[in-house]
């Protein structure tokens, strides 16, 4: 199992490296059709930033302060990002990235009824919200695509790559761990408990961070 020094050493390569991603992936101003290209970069750039969140519970983890929820947010956010890099190489299902601005939209608005709504009107709002409605759901019709295709399910997506186990095990894990659960509670209040899940969790992700990392080398080195 890798020291915490050899972690370190690891995440901040995978830091810098993903930050030179981010800058080679990022379009420029007079690119055309680049919509393929800022979705590479977000996600280059959200994973480097969750680099950082591990590299800040690390730190902590020295000085017996390790918040395992926060560490365990971030693995399980990179697992969710390592399968979105994978599908999104391909401009056709990065297109589902970009959708689901969309029905992310439409789920907030499908909430915004009573005191919102009233909130809404009695700041004016409420004509310019109904017009941005209008507009998401123009937008799904020229996708061609339903919510449902757009939506993102993290189950479907493991079993369809073959990650099935990883998912089982790493995601819904990390996910027990993430939310305010009894599992969260208890294992937060033994140290032996946190030390060595921590160990754990540090070692998805630096394995997350690689193959997110060489996903997107491939397409930066086909732009250049």
């Amino acid at each position: 199992m890798p020291s915490d020094a050899e972690l370190r050493n690891s995440l901040k390569e995978k830091g810098a490296m993903l930050a030179r991603l981010s800058l080679s992936l990022s379009p420029g101003p007079s690119d055309l059709g680049s919509w393929h290209r800022h979705v590479l970069t977000s996600l280059a750039v959200t994973s480097a930033q969750q680099v950082h969140h591990i590299s800040a519970a690390i730190a902590k983890r020295e000085d017996l302060t390790l918040d395992l929820s926060y560490l365990a947010w971030s693995v399980r956010t990179l697992f969710e990002l390592r399968l979105w890099t994978r599908l999104a190489i391909d401009p056709k299902h990065a297109g589902r990235f970009m959708g689901g601005l969309i029905t992310d939209g439409l789920d907030i608005f499908a909430g915004f009824d009573g005191i919102v709504q009233q909130h809404l009107k009695e700041a004016g709002l409420a004509a310019k919200f109904g017009l941005l409605k209008n507009q998401l759901d123009a937008a799904i019709t020229q996708i061609g695509m339903s919510k449902k295709e757009l939506k993102f399910n993290v189950a479907e997506e493991s079993r369809n790559m073959g990650l099935e186990d990883e998912y089982q095990q790493a995601y819904k894990f990390t996910s027990k761990l993430a939310h305010l659960t009894a599992t969260a509670t208890v294992f937060s209040l033994q140290q032996g408990l946190v030390e060595q899940t921590a160990s754990v969790l540090l070692i998805w992700a630096d394995e997350y961070l690689e193959d997110i990392i060489e996903k997107l080398k491939t397409v930066s080195s086909a732009g250049n």
